[in-house]
């Protein structure tokens, strides 16, 4: 049962049924049924009346007054008010409680999980409906070195995305995309080489230089398991091979880098996979190499393809933008005027993406013959498209936001998706600073000073990281508190949520003693039917109330988080109905008739009892979809 769903669609139907209005069905599309802020009264609260106003042409007080019976027919509404400036607040029913904690009993985990029918789309500019698969990929570090706090946030949110679109009905696959081709790759296996050959410098022989080269402490690993399994081999090797070995097609290094370089990328990539199962989070193999699809010949065949279309044609750059306006035509022919300008006035295969909404046209191939990244990340988008996904997730670090739309571009020259229908969504995750004793952590991976995830998980654990990293909307810088990851306080937010489920189990056990003392010492457990027997119109007291409106919220906020590619809204919702719960818990210990375990009346206490169990089932659902536990007790 979606609550404010079922508020919603009543509402849009009674509008439509106005003959006086004329609307139709899409001038509906922005009405919602949210919760009600904290300083209203009342339990949800439309916008219908402000979304509306302007299209009929009414003040919008004066539509929400006109709207106020509509909802008011419900059984679901007890009562609604108008505000200013056209806010109509409305108070749930008896009616609407009772059926809500019944629905949240009899369904258990599956709850929050109901298809609508409205719920054709992940988002509503989007044409896949449940029955598609969607791919979700995310985290596709480099595999240059450990994962660190950045790709944490991403993997986090990734993985928790992917939950919830399969919680709301959806086919989901996860993908990590491996960028294992190019000048990083080649870099890695020098940098290994090095490290590799100071292992057996002696005397003194001076070890050599890391300048330019990756400088970080995971390469030494790295190196000491080359060297437990060849022995010196590659360093009799390079000697062997530095002059007369050519460079390879593939890699364009020496023929002797080329086996360090795979087990560079083995290395790194069964680091990264480890690190992330820690995290939680299963790619289940689907790992998709960049150079994998060079040697399927996948990205020659989409360069090709483009062609022939005529959206991908030989042609030469604009001037860089730190010297258009500079730089005569002439002087950029000549190559006279700039160092770039040589390189500008040759001829390179460029896709005409400023014909698809992009602000200039890209480079597939160059000149002297280079498949650019860009042209690798089409075809890999491509195949996802052609292995059979129906539509596109991909989670974006800060410093690739600019990528998404010359991708979305891209892809409408591949004739996939349209400006008004993409094929392809976007999460930008901005960047997560480290905060210890109040202080920011200054850390480089280039240089080498960063806290990677392994280490990370090791001080916080993994709940506390993956909680934490949806305390803030994806596309909002956040700061990631080391102390308060490990408090058991209330600045913590996953202890604060975990306390509350446990504290749930914790009231559950002590009932089920009581109940056992009253049979006369015959243990029989309380099942989910024993709640929903309980009269719930004993749930008169506001916290209770409250507690019972944000349960039957859940689904709510489930289904907008999905739509709208925000996870963080789970974790919203979660302390918001933790924060409840302990409120409900200290006023008990206030006055003795509020308590939840009062035995002194049976029916209260069994109401009480029933919701504690439909806010446990909630708190447990909504900590699973996050990747954290959901402990019976707490340490």
């Amino acid at each position: 049962m979606n609550l404010a769903s079922t508020l919603r669609d009543s509402l849009v139907s009674g509008i439509l049924a106005d003959g006086e209005l004329a609307l139709e069905r899409s001038d509906c599309a922005r009405v919602s049924i949210d919760l009600a802020p904290a300083n209203v009264d009342g339990d949800l609260a439309t916008n219908a009346a402000l979304m509306l106003a302007q299209r009929v042409r009414r003040a919008p007080l004066e539509l929400a007054r006109a709207l106020q019976p509509i909802l008011q027919a419900s059984p679901y509404v007890a009562s609604c008010t108008v505000v200013k400036p056209g806010f109509i607040n409305i108070h749930l029913s008896a009616q609407a409680r009772s059926e809500v904690l019944r629905v949240v009993l009899e369904q258990g985990c599956d709850y929050g999980g109901q298809r609508l029918a409205q719920d054709s789309s992940v988002n509503q500019d989007s044409s896949t409906n449940q029955d598609s698969l969607i791919n979700i990929e995310f985290v596709s570090a480099n595999p240059t070195g450990p994962l660190h706090i950045g790709h944490a946030r991403g993997a986090v949110i990734g993985d928790v995305l992917a939950n919830l679109l399969t919680k709301r009905g959806y086919r989901v696959l996860r993908e990590y995309y491996v960028n294992d081709r190019g000048e990083q790759m080649r870099l890695l296996a020098r940098s290994l080489y090095w490290r590799y050959s100071e292992l057996f410098a002696r005397g003194s022989k001076e070890p050599p230089t890391l300048a330019g080269l990756y400088p970080g402490a995971y390469l030494i690993e790295c190196a000491e398991a080359l060297k437990s399994r060849d022995g010196d081999k590659w360093l009799e090797e390079r000697d062997a091979r530095r002059v007369s070995a050519p460079a390879s097609p593939l890699t364009s290094s020496p023929f002797w880098l080329e086996p360090l370089l795979e087990f560079a990328r083995e290395y790194m990539m069964e680091r990264i996979s480890s690190d992330l199962l820690a995290l939680g989070v299963d790619f289940r193999g689907n790992f998709i190499s960049e150079q994998a699809l060079v040697e399927a010949g996948k990205i020659e065949k989409l360069l090709a393809d483009l062609q022939r279309t005529g959206v991908a044609k030989l042609g030469r750059l604009p001037p860089p933008k730190a010297t258009r306006g500079q730089l005569a035509a002439k002087e950029v022919a000549t190559s006279r005027a700039s160092p770039d300008a040589g390189y500008l006035s040759r001829e390179h295969l460029l896709l005409e993406t400023k014909r698809f909404g992009d602000n200039e046209n890209r480079v597939l191939q160059t000149a002297d013959g280079k498949i650019t990244y860009f042209a690798s990340d089409i075809a890999y988008h491509v195949d996802k498209l052609t292995r059979g996904a129906n539509h596109l997730i991909d989670i974006f670090g800060a410093d690739h936001s600019g990528h998404a739309q010359r991708l979305r571009a891209a892809l409408r020259a591949c004739n996939y998706g349209s400006e008004t229908s993409p094929v392809l969504e976007v999460v930008s995750c901005q960047i997560v600073r480290l905060l210890e004793s109040g202080k920011p952590l200054k850390m480089s991976k280039r240089g080498g000073s960063f806290l990677d995830l392994r280490s990370l998980l090791t001080r916080v654990g993994r709940d506390a990281v993956r909680f934490l990293m949806l305390t803030r909307k994806s596309d909002a810088p956040l700061d990631f508190d080391l102390d308060a990851a490990v408090a058991k306080s209330h600045d913590n937010p996953v202890f604060y949520v975990q306390y509350a489920h446990a504290r749930c189990c914790s009231v559950l056990r002590m009932a089920q003693k009581i109940e056992m003392e009253a049979q006369n010492g015959v243990e029989e457990k309380l099942e989910d039917n024993f709640f929903t027997q309980a009269d719930f119109d004993k749930l008169s007291q506001k916290t209770e109330r409250l507690l019972i409106r944000d349960i039957a919220l859940f689904p709510r906020t489930l289904e907008s988080a999905a739509r709208s590619l925000e996870p963080h809204r789970v974790v919203f919702a979660l302390i918001g109905l933790a924060s409840v719960l302990h409120s409900w818990w200290n006023e008990g210990n206030k006055a003795r008739s509020l308590r939840i375990i009062y035995p002194d009346d049976r029916a209260t206490m069994r109401a009480r009892l029933a919701l504690v169990r439909a806010a446990q089932i909630v708190l447990a659902i909504g900590l699973q979809l996050c990747g954290v536990d959901a402990p019976e007790e707490m340490a």
